[in-house]
């Protein structure tokens, strides 16, 4: 157990290294992958993290082509309707901008 705690600081480390930033709700994040690890969750996580990943990369397209800009208001839309996920789909997404990067 020891192990898998030093294991997942030092992944929580490079990340902050990496980003040259320090991670928000970083204790919340070493529990999550504690508990995942300990209960044979890693799918789970997986899915937590590649939610993160896409609403990172979706609020630079954003940032990028501004609120008038060719898009926008299909990239926002579809996001709007993905908020309509069910109750375990809305928990991973929200938990999943934990691990973005702002």
């Amino acid at each position: 157990m020891v192990e898998k705690k030093n294991s997942i600081e030092n992944l929580l480390v490079e990340v902050e290294l990496y980003f040259k930033k320090e991670l928000k709700f970083r204790n919340e994040m070493k529990e999550l992958l504690s508990a995942s690890l300990s209960n044979g969750m890693t799918s789970q996580i997986n899915e937590i993290i590649f939610l993160g990943k896409f609403l990172h990369h979706v609020s630079n397209i954003m940032k990028r082509i501004g609120l008038n800009g060719e898009g926008y208001e299909k990239i926002s839309q579809e996001f709007i309707l993905n908020q309509n996920f069910s109750g375990n789909r809305r928990t991973v997404l929200k938990i999943s901008w934990a691990f973005v990067p702002i």
